[in-house]
C-alpha cells in the first residue's frame, strides 16, 4: 500500500508528469489533481468511458511501477501489491455548485498536506475559509517545491 516507504509524495514530480502526459495522450481534460501520499484525487473531464478506462489503466500501472521501481513486464517486487483498492470514480454534474464542492474537498486535502488539522479546516474559522479559497487554485508544481 502507498504509505511509508511507498508513499507517492516521494515521487510527486514524476507522478504529476505521468498524470499530465497520460491525460494529453487519452484526450482527457485535466482540471486538478492532488497527490495525498496514499491516494490521488483527480478532477477531469472524460468524453466517454473508453477514454476513462485508458487513462486509469495507464496511470495506475505507471505510478505503481515508478513508486516500486519496477520495470514493465517484471513481476511485482516480492509480491508487493501497490494499490489496495480499485479506483473510485464519481460523476459530478456540470453545475457550478457540484464542481466547487469537489474543488473545496481537494483544497482540504491540500491543506492537510501542509499540516493543517482536519478539525480546524472544517471549523467556522475565517482563516480556514480563506486558506481553502487560496488552495482551490493552488499550482501543484509549487506544492512539489515545498514538500519535496
Amino acid at each position: 500500500m502507498a504509505t511509508g516507504a511507498l508513499s507517492m509524495l516521494k515521487c510527486d514530480r514524476d507522478i504529476r508528469k505521468i498524470i499530465e502526459k497520460q491525460a494529453r495522450f487519452a484526450g482527457v481534460k485535466l482540471y486538478d489533481f492532488v497527490n495525498v501520499g496514499n491516494h490521488i484525487h483527480i478532477l477531469a473531464k472524460f468524453h466517454n468511458r473508453v477514454l476513462y478506462k485508458r487513462f486509469i489503466r495507464s496511470i495506475t500501472g505507471l505510478i505503481a511501477r515508478r513508486v516500486l521501481g519496477a520495470q514493465r513486464g517484471a513481476a511485482s517486487a516480492a509480491g508487493v501489491k501497490f494499490w489496495a483498492y480499485k479506483p473510485y470514480s464519481r460523476i459530478i454534474h456540470a453545475g457550478r455548485r457540484h464542481y466547487q464542492n469537489v474543488r473545496t474537498y481537494m483544497a482540504k486535502n491540500r491543506a492537510e498536506l501542509f499540516g493543517a488539522k482536519r478539525e480546524w479546516i472544517n471549523s467556522s474559522d475565517p482563516a480556514a475559509a480563506s486558506l481553502l479559497e487560496i488552495l482551490k487554485d493552488w499550482d501543484s508544481a509549487f506544492t512539489e517545491r515545498v514538500l519535496c
